[in-house]
Formats: C-alpha cells, sequence, structure tokens
C-alpha cells in the first residue's frame, strides 16, 4: 500500500480520486484509531494513539486529525498523510468531544470531567487557552465562519453558544436530558444537539439564540447522541441503540428509520464528502456503512473493540505534476508543469504554489496550472498547490515531480 501510494503521488494523481475517501474510526477500548477506505470498505492500517481515544476531527484540509484520549487526557495529532501522531499535547480531564475549526487554526477540546474546553493551537500543536463551559460538556459544533461553537453539557442540561474568537460563553439554553451530539447546518442557520436520555432533539436559531418553537422534536428512543447533517442540509441522521432516525431539517419530521441490528450500539456517524454514505460506529466491533439514496444498510466491517468516534477526511483537490523540457537551438528549459481541478468544498478565490516549501507563485482562482521553468536535471521537488476560499478556509494538494534528464 505505501508502495501504491507512492507511485499515485509521483504521478500526480489523487488518492480521493482513486480510493474515494478515508474515513477514521476511534477505539475506545483500545488505543488505536482505524482507517477505512470506503470504496472497497477495506480496513487500510490503524494507527496507535492515546488511551481510550472518543471523537476525531480533521483539519479542513485533511492534512492532521485531532484524536481526543479520554483514558489518559491528551490529544494525539496524527499526520493523515502518512497515518502516524507526530504529536501528543496534555489538556483537561476526561476529554470526550473534539472539534477544529473551520478557520482550521483552533482546536477545541471538551473536558467532561473537568467542565473546562482546552483549546489548541494547531500551528503549535499547544494549549493556548482554558475556559470554564459547564457541567460534563459532551461534543462540539461551529459556524462555518468560525466565529461561535456550540456545546451541549450533559449534566446541567444546557446548550451553550460560545464566541469562537474570544473563547468566552455568550448565553447558555436549556435543553432536554443529557444534551450530547451537536451539529450545525451548512447554511449556519441552525444548530441541533440531540438529548441522549430523552430520545429528542432541540434546534438553536443561530441568529436569536433561541430554540424554534416545538422544541423538542422526534421521540425516536434513548440513545448515545450522535448526529450528522447531510453536506446538502436537507436531513438530520440521529442514532439510537440500534437504528438512525433522518428527520427533515424544513420540517423537523421524521423522514425515515433504519434499523441496524438488535445486536448493536450505535455511537457517532459521519457522511463521506459527497454526501452519498453514512458512517457509524457500532461500540460492538463494527463499522456500519448506510446508502443515503436508498436509506439502507449496505455493509458491516468488522474492526474489533468498541468503536466511538468517526471522522472523514476532507476532500482537497486534484493535483497533476509533469516533468517536460524545452529545446531550442542551444538552450534547452527544465520546467515541470503542474495542473489542477478546482476543490469541491471551498470557492476558491486564488491558489499559492509552493515548492519544497518555499512560495514560488499566486495565482487567480481561473487558472489551474502554472510552469515551474528553469529547474536543474534529474531533481525531486515536493509540491503544494494551496486553494484560499473566504473567511480563511482552505484546501490543499500535493504532488512530487523528478525533472528530466
Amino acid at each position: 500500500m505505501r508502495f501504491l501510494f507512492s507511485v499515485m503521488v509521483f504521478l500526480g494523481l489523487s488518492w480521493q480520486g482513486l480510493f474515494s475517501d478515508i474515513v477514521y474510526v476511534s477505539d475506545s477500548a483500545g488505543s488505536t484509531v482505524s482507517v477505512i477506505e470506503t470504496t472497497s470498505n477495506t480496513l487500510i492500517t490503524t494507527i496507535p494513539v492515546g488511551s481510550s481515544p472518543r471523537s476525531i476531527s480533521f483539519t479542513p484540509d485533511g492534512r492532521f486529525a485531532y484524536v481526543a484520549n479520554n483514558g489518559d487526557d491528551t490529544v494525539s495529532v496524527i499526520d493523515a498523510s502518512i497515518n502516524t501522531v507526530i504529536a501528543t499535547v496534555p489538556v483537561g480531564a476526561d476529554p470526550i468531544g473534539i472539534g477544529v475549526n473551520p478557520n482550521g487554526n483552533f482546536v477545541y477540546v471538551l473536558n467532561s470531567t473537568g467542565d473546562t474546553i482546552s483549546v489548541i493551537s494547531t500551528a503549535t500543536n499547544t494549549v493556548v487557552d482554558t475556559f470554564l463551559i459547564g457541567d460534563a460538556p459532551g461534543r462540539v459544533g461551529y459556524l462555518p465562519d468560525g466565529s461561535r461553537a456550540y456545546v451541549g453539557t450533559l449534566n446541567d442540561s444546557m446548550f451553550v453558544v460560545i464566541d469562537a474568537i474570544a473563547n468566552s460563553v455568550i448565553t447558555k439554553v436549556p435543553v432536554g436530558s443529557d444534551p450530547t451530539g451537536v451539529a450545525v447546518t451548512p447554511d449556519g442557520r441552525f444548530a441541533y444537539v440531540v438529548n441522549a436520555s430523552d430520545g429528542t432533539y432541540d434546534v438553536l436559531d443561530t441568529a436569536t439564540n433561541t430554540l424554534l418553537p416545538g422544541s423538542p422534536f422526534g421521540a425516536f428512543g434513548n440513545g448515545n447522541g450522535g448526529i450528522a447533517i447531510t453536506p446538502d442540509g436537507q436531513f438530520a441522521y440521529i442514532t439510537g441503540v440500534n437504528d438512525v432516525n433522518v428527520f427533515t431539517v424544513a420540517t423537523n419530521t421524521i423522514f425515515a428509520s433504519i434499523f441496524v441490528g438488535e445486536s448493536f450500539e450505535l455511537m457517532e456517524i459521519a457522511f463521506t464528502n459527497d454526501g452519498s454514505l453514512a458512517y457509524v460506529a457500532d461500540s460492538h466491533g463494527t463499522v456500519v456503512t448506510i446508502d443515503v439514496v436508498t436509506n439502507t444498510v449496505i455493509n458491516t466491517l468488522d474492526i474489533g473493540g468498541s468503536p466511538f468516534g468517526v471522522g472523514v477526511q476532507p476532500a482537497t483537490f486534484g493535483l497533476r505534476g509533469v516533468a517536460k523540457k524545452n529545446s531550442f537551438l542551444t538552450e534547452t528549459n527544465i520546467f515541470n508543469e503542474l495542473t489542477w481541478t478546482a476543490p469541491i468544498l471551498i470557492t476558491a478565490q486564488s491558489y499559492r504554489v509552493f515548492r519544497d516549501g518555499v512560495l514560488i507563485a499566486t495565482v487567480p482562482a481561473t487558472q489551474f496550472s502554472f510552469k515551474d521553468n528553469n529547474l536543474k536535471r534529474k531533481q525531486t521537488h515536493n509540491y503544494v498547490v494551496i486553494a484560499d476560499g473566504l473567511s480563511g478556509a482552505s484546501a490543499a494538494a500535493f504532488v512530487t515531480v523528478r525533472t528530466k534528464s
């Protein structure tokens, strides 16, 4: 697998273009994260992390994953390009929930016993702030611009609204019992919180910080509070103990109920980048795949342990690099030509091109190629193209090219 990946990179091929999405699943009974490839639904590898890992969150560019380790009060930072932990960050007591903000510069770690949030800088992988949040914080969600965060606190049944720039609490809204899972609609209008013990969910209007009339919704039975909203914003998928309930966002009414099986206990859930599949962690040792079009279970993968958190690596974009040379009389220009496709998840405003860690060009959003001229023969260069979007959002693609002889 490592050799194949190296060949793909050399040829400028996209890992996701050939192998679809990559899914990380934590084992809360052990100390590993399983890596699953979605086209074949196979286990690629396992990554040693801290003790009793729980929730997982990727940076927006897909380069790094942050894992909350409940058993040893740390966060593992994984370089997703090599599936290896590159840093371990001490945080507060019993972390469970974790979330990288949409701008990719800070991570919120929810310390369930310490009643605090540890703030990690992704630039340094160190804790730069800690603040009180409420009794037993569970999960976190963000507005698309990263200005606000939303956290359910289990023991005092509050939905907490946070100024994610100042790292301070704005307000607390009473909700149902044991609010755990949190999700924000892609347009940022609504924040959902699942009340695990009630088998209901509350919906907050983010413009007014008030609950929608009719809240709580659901009445689908208790569960572990996993929730994810489809990328198109139309449906909310909420895990019960052994089923997944699908609600229409526009009306907050039940659309479908997907029975998984009596022997299952479902935890967190996440969608692939195109929204066609949902991956659900089952604490009895499997990962369940749901076809979102038909709302049926299409695969169950046995990975052992006690799966808990699910994270899908964000799509970057396709990048190809080709070594070329032009000869004219006695002059020869050795150059590498880069071509790329527009990123899926953001609207690019411009592209930055790096060679071996050095910025060599910035090009407009309408340009999808770059020629790196006047290079030396038989030299290997590593290129990174970063698509810069609005509000600090970005996506990155990587390729390695060896120049012509």
